[in-house]
This record gives structure tokens, C-alpha cells and sequence, in this order.
């Protein structure tokens, strides 16, 4: 009984993820993100009490692996003697050496709290993985989850044909002079990685359901009119998905698309599966119509910049090839999952003025945050996943599961080519359902239901580990750990709301809220930045050394804790030359321009500020 009620709240609580984060933008800020970390943790902990009375977890190719990358970036945390960062990344310690970090204990993240904060990101999305392998195993529930990605798709799709047709965002009206945003999400590119989700998902049941049907003869098909019905609505939805992918006008998406259409047809041909290419053939000609319907001017003329890939692709080649630079200094481990935008400003060259946060490549920016080691432990992993579940069905020959298998699989070969030219797998709502999907493909595979028993297989081939009963005194150690998370993250998000207050035309207040922030979130660079701002205005209103010196304690803390911002050792070096230390004044600056020499505002502000000042 109490494992059935897990599992039940279990499945109802990631069928609301589902729905939620697509539709909160995204999940890109802070609030939805807060929700859906402690969501997940929340049903950890309710599955953390059903593992008290059935002690097994499901074995999976990704177990290990994904394991071993989530304590990789958790090290990369860890204080360690400075002479091991030397060791394990010496242009770590060289970074810190120059610009002011920690000389005694230290860690391979030049951010800390940027690389915890995606740590449990990361950690949910674990936690789902492992959610799904072990609760969702039935055939109905699997149904339940993948149906409730395919309507979620489906309900977003249209808004974007609608967005597409008016050229007004429906679902956020305030995002419509964006430019970029498409449907409920604030990036075009995202919405259509979304879509490569769902698409191949959709298509899989739709091969099942047309496997199924063609094993009759006609005259028994007119007596099954829901089972048709059902099959016309799900063409007629799997069509319109596809639609609003091509009205995203995402050229990546489009592209990953239809390279997961070319994947998926070589698939069919080793197997030899003659119904399986028809039906694609036939999937892919009335999309075509559909598209035509609709009007496909804007896509031909969106799609016609490919005929000059390098002016296409020329400017985030630029920043892949300035982001080169940062993999060739920290090769091993990187700089730190999350700290991309906080260590390349300082490798611009080739790339122009503006702000980078990603890499629009997900494989460089991993190469980047997480070194060579990382990025073959998460994409290897992945790599392995696909190969063994393609193994699997190859063995299969049931429909149902063949068809939503696959599905499976294309989704996540489709967003895996996209990740070429983008940065998908570092949008939450997109990288949480691709390991649900995941999970589900390997549950799919695995089922012990009668029902998936196929006729030429005399077993099933689901695996668990079984778990020695001795060792349940663990289960309580784990659920103190969630909670201590849990409490965690709820700190980070108080933190920000005081920090979302902070008004430097209100000094005392802006002072009592960051000191508020500081107590809950002590290794958030940017709350001792502001404080030191705070502090410096005072300093100058009042004619105040004190402040003055408080506000120069506050910007080298925030310095310590993130060496790399060219802003704190601005501000720092401004603070100086207001104190008359000249030299460190100088310095600072210096070391400000190195660390964003393609910035233009600090170019200014060094020439007509600093200059009247300090001779450079």
C-alpha cells in the first residue's frame, strides 16, 4: 500500500514538472527554477521512504556514470591546498595567483557559488532520472508521462503557429519586440528544441498504432472507430508540432530535425522495417503540405541564409573559437560547471562587443566548465545509453514498444545534434524532460509486464540492484541530506529576493537588505560588490574615509570570491586612487582592462575618469 502511494505521488508530481517548467519560460529564472529543485527533492524524499520497504533500484546504463560526473563537479567545490590546484590546473593557480584569489585553500571553480548553484540543477535532474526508472515502470504510467509531453508540445505549438501567423506572442505579450522569443519560451531556439522532443516521441506512438493497425484486415479496422480516432488526432497533433517547429524559424532546430528524420530512416532500413518507412514517408509529405498551407515564405527565406554558411555561422564561430583558448588553458578539469560567462570575457579577441552567458555550443562550453573529463563522462554516458538501448531494439519486435522506443531515441540524438549550434541542454525545462525521456526509453526496453513479453523472448530483461537489508540505516542519512538542500536552495532564493530590493538611491536600506542576503548567501560575489557600492556612496556623500575603507574591504572580498570580474577590480582600483594608494590603484585597473579588453563602457571609464586622476 505505502509503495503504491509513492509512486502514485511520485508520478503526479513529475507529470506537474511537465507541464510547468515548458510553460514558465522556460524555467530560466530564478523563481520556477526554486520550485522545480525543491519539487524534485520533495518526491525524493517520498521515494527515499517507499526504498525503507522495497529496497531495489533499477540498473541502468547511466547509473554510474551520471554518478561519477555529479561527484566530479561536486569536487570542483571543494576547498583544496593550494599546491593540489597547482597540481590538478595550474592556470587555475596562475588566475588566482594574478588576480587575487586564495592562496591558501582554494578550489578548481574560479565561481563557487555559480558552480553550485548549477550543481543543483544538475542534481534534479538526476533525481528525475532516477525517479522515473524506478517509479514510472508500468504501462500506463508510462503512457501517462509521455502523452503529457506530447499535449504540453501540442498546447505549445499552437501558440507558436498563432505567433507565427501574427507575429504577437500569444502567451507572454511583452516578449513580442524580443525579437527571439517563440510561444511561451523566451528563445525561438529553445521552443524548437522543445519540439525535438516531443515530435519524435509523438511519431513514435504513431508508428506503434500503425504497426498495430496493419495486422488487420480492414473489416475488423472499421469496428475499432476510437482506436482510429485516436490515430487521426495524434497524426493531426504530430503534424502541427512539426509545423510550429518550422514556424520557430530556428534554423538549428530545423536542421537537428530533419537530420533526426535521415537517423531514424537508416534505422528503419537495418531493421528492414517496410511499414515504419512508409509511414515516415507519408509523415513527412503531409507535414510538407501542412507547412505550404500555412504559408512557407518565412521559412524558405529564413532557411535560404544556410547557402552562406560561413556568414551564417561566422559570428559564434568567433566565440568558439576565442572559447578554444579557455579549453587550452584548463584542458582536465575546466573552470567550473557555470562560470562560462564569468572566465571569457577575458579570452574575447575574435568576438565583438557584447555579452556572452553561453557558448551556443554545448559540447565547447562543457569542454569549457567542466574540463575534458567531464564532458566525456556526461556526452560518453549519453553515447553509451543510446547505443545499448539500440541494441535492446533491435532484440524487440512488439510495436508499442518499438514505436515509443524510438521516439525515445530520436528526441535525443535530434537535441544532441542541435547542441552543435546552441545551448539547449542548459535550459532547464528542456534538459529535465530529456531525462525523463531518457528514463522512460530505458523503461520502455525493460518492462517485466506481460503484456511487453515478446512472443520470440521468453523473459523480460528487467535488471535492479538489490540492495543488502543490513545497510538501510543509510535511507535516514540521505533523507537528512535532501533536506539540507532543500533548506539550501530555499536560502539562495531568499537571498535574491532581499537582493531584488536593493535601490542604491536608498543607502541604509540597500545596506540593511545586502546584509540580509550576505548572512543567508556568504559566497555570492555580487552581494559584496553591491555592498562595497553602498558603502562607497556613503563614503563620498559623508566625506567619510571609514566607509570608504569598508567599501574597499567589501570589492576585495568579492574579488576572492570571483577574480575574474573586471567590474570588482574597476571599482577597487577607483576605491584606491580615492584613498591615494596610487600603485594598487594603477594595478587594479590594469588587471580590469585584462580581464574585459573588449569592454567599451570600462575603456570609457578608464580614459575619462580615471585619467584625471592617475596618470596610466
Amino acid at each position: 500500500m505505502l509503495v503504491s502511494w509513492c509512486e502514485r505521488l511520485i508520478k503526479w508530481g513529475i507529470i506537474f514538472l511537465i507541464v510547468f517548467t515548458p510553460l514558465a519560460f522556460g524555467t530560466v529564472h530564478l523563481r520556477p527554477i526554486t520550485l522545480m529543485e525543491l519539487i524534485v527533492l520533495f518526491l525524493t524524499l517520498i521515494w527515499l521512504i517507499k526504498l525503507t520497504v522495497q529496497f531495489k533500484i533499477v540498473k541502468t546504463p547511466l547509473n554510474l556514470p551520471i554518478i561519477i560526473f555529479l561527484f566530479l563537479i561536486v569536487s570542483q567545490i571543494l576547498p583544496l591546498p593550494f599546491s593540489l590546484i597547482k597540481l590538478l590546473s595550474p592556470n587555475t593557480c596562475v588566475l588566482y595567483k594574478t588576480y587575487g584569489g586564495s592562496l591558501n585553500w582554494s578550489s578548481v571553480s574560479i565561481y563557487t557559488y555559480a558552480t553550485k548553484s548549477e550543481i543543483f540543477k544538475f542534481l534534479t535532474y538526476v533525481c528525475v532520472f532516477f525517479l522515473v526508472a524506478n517509479n514510472i515502470k508500468e504501462k500506463r504510467q508510462i503512457e501517462h508521462l509521455a502523452i503529457t509531453i506530447i499535449i504540453v508540445g501540442f498546447f505549445m505549438a499552437i501558440l507558436g503557429i498563432i505567433q507565427g501567423i501574427s507575429h504577437k506572442n500569444v502567451w507572454f505579450p511583452q516578449l513580442t519586440q524580443a525579437g527571439h522569443s517563440f510561444g511561451p519560451y523566451v528563445n525561438k531556439n529553445h521552443f524548437a528544441g522543445y519540439m525535438e522532443i516531443c515530435i519524435p516521441l509523438s511519431l513514435g506512438f504513431l508508428t506503434a498504432y500503425f504497426t498495430h493497425f496493419r495486422k488487420e484486415h480492414w473489416r475488423k479496422l472499421i469496428e475499432k472507430e476510437p482506436q482510429i480516432a485516436k490515430f487521426i488526432l495524434l497524426t493531426f497533433v504530430t503534424i502541427t508540432l512539426v509545423g510550429s517547429l518550422f514556424f520557430s524559424l530556428s534554423r538549428g532546430g530545423i536542421v537537428s530535425f530533419l537530420l533526426s528524420m535521415v537517423f531514424l530512416l537508416d534505422l528503419f532500413l537495418i531493421r528492414k522495417e517496410n511499414k515504419g518507412i512508409k509511414i515516415l514517408i507519408v509523415f513527412l509529405t503531409v507535414s510538407a503540405i501542412f507547412l505550404i498551407w500555412l504559408g512557407i515564405d518565412p521559412i524558405i527565406a529564413r532557411l535560404s541564409s544556410l547557402l552562406t554558411p560561413y556568414e551564417t555561422i561566422m559570428p559564434r564561430g568567433k566565440v568558439w573559437e576565442d572559447s578554444y583558448q579557455i579549453i587550452k588553458d584548463f584542458p582536465i578539469l575546466g573552470t567550473g560547471l557555470g562560470t562560462y560567462q564569468y572566465i571569457f570575457p577575458k579570452y574575447k579577441n575574435k568576438t565583438g562587443i557584447g555579452l556572452y552567458e553561453h557558448a551556443h555550443n554545448d559540447y565547447i562550453e562543457y569542454l569549457s566548465d567542466t574540463g575534458i573529463l567531464g564532458t566525456l563522462f556526461l556526452f560518453g554516458a549519453i553515447a553509451y545509453f543510446l547505443i545499448k538501448c539500440l541494441k535492446i531494439w533491435r532484440r524487440r519486435h512488439y510495436p508499442y514498444v518499438l514505436g515509443l522506443c524510438l521516439g525515445g531515441i530520436i528526441g535525443t540524438v535530434s537535441i544532441l545534434f542541435h547542441s552543435f549550434v546552441d545551448f539547449n541542454l542548459h535550459v532547464p525545462a528542456n534538459i529535465l524532460v530529456l531525462f525523463i525521456v531518457l528514463a522512460l526509453t530505458h523503461n520502455i526496453l525493460h518492462l517485466g509486464h506481460t503484456c511487453f513479453t515478446d512472443r520470440r523472448e521468453g523473459e523480460t530483461i528487467v535488471r535492479h540492484y538489490s540492495l543488502n537489508p543490513k545497510i538501510k540505516f543509510i535511507s535516514p542519512i540521505f533523507f537528512i541530506i535532501v533536506l539540507f538542500l532543500m533548506s539550501q536552495i530555499l536560502r539562495i532564493y531568499r537571498a535574491e529576493q532581499y537582493f531584488r530590493k536593493v535601490d542604491l538611491n536608498y543607502l541604509n536600506s540597500s545596506v540593511s537588505l545586502l546584509h540580509k542576503a550576505i548572512k543567508l548567501v556568504p559566497d555570492n560575489a555580487e552581494y559584496h560588490y553591491y555592498l562595497g557600492k553602498a558603502y562607497e556612496k556613503i563614503g563620498l556623500k559623508n566625506a567619510s574615509i571609514e566607509y570608504i575603507k569598508l567599501a574597499q574591504r567589501e570589492y576585495q572580498r568579492a574579488i576572492s570570491l570571483k577574480p575574474t570580474d573586471a567590474w570588482y577590480h574597476l571599482n577597487l582600483g577607483w576605491v584606491y586612487a580615492k584613498l591615494g594608494i596610487n600603485l594598487l590603484a594603477v594595478k587594479e585597473i590594469k588587471f580590469a582592462s585584462k580581464l574585459d579588453p573588449k569592454n567599451s563602457y570600462i575603456k570609457k571609464y578608464i580614459i575619462e575618469d580615471f585619467n584625471k586622476y592617475i596618470p596610466l
